[in-house]
């Protein structure tokens, strides 16, 4: 219940429109998982994703959309269960349906490196999103300066990655 007068009313809600999404996606990850994401040849199930395959990651994935009242989400797993392809799922879904500012850590900087040429990289393309993906600014070199190996800008937000060895980096983001 809010206590206060109509101008205060007025104001908040004012405040809840200017940050609501101009075209909030309407499908879960999961949903838009099976309908874009495209896993790569060399993979254990090349081909679309299928939800059937890993049943027990639909809940998870679905928790972590933009209109979940989930707000903390603990995973105990096993190894080798396919979390990071679910991750990535998720990475895809907020680059190309509810754009936002994403911060991706894994344990070390070789981990990384790896995962975002061998992993990332297939994904963006697979889920046709590499046109999202514009400079800010030019280098002077001519370049293009926004899509980097660990710091990728895209229409509406970016994806940040750092290593858990490098706390400098976290807290700088």
């Amino acid at each position: 219940e809010f206590c206060g007068d109509t101008q205060d009313v007025i104001q908040a809600l004012n405040e809840v429109i200017e940050h609501a999404p101009v075209n909030p996606p309407t499908e879960l990850i999961s949903v838009f998982s099976e309908e874009h994401r495209l896993l790569p040849t060399g993979t254990p199930f090349p081909g679309f994703w299928d939800n059937t395959r890993t049943p027990y990651w639909v809940e998870p994935m679905n928790n972590m959309g933009p209109y979940s009242s989930v707000t903390r989400e603990i995973l105990v797993k096993a190894a080798q269960m396919g979390a990071t392809a679910m991750l990535e799922n998720i990475i895809g879904y907020y680059i190309k349906s509810a754009p936002c500012e994403i911060l991706y850590i894994t344990g070390n900087e070789t981990m990384l490196k790896k995962w975002a040429y061998k992993r990332l990289e297939p994904m963006i393309d697979s889920i046709d999103a590499r046109k999202l993906f514009q400079a800010k600014t030019e280098s002077t070199k001519g370049k293009s300066s926004g899509d980097m190996s660990l710091l990728k800008l895209f229409l509406g937000g970016a994806l940040n990655m750092a290593s858990a060895q490098s706390g400098g980096n976290i807290r700088s983001d």
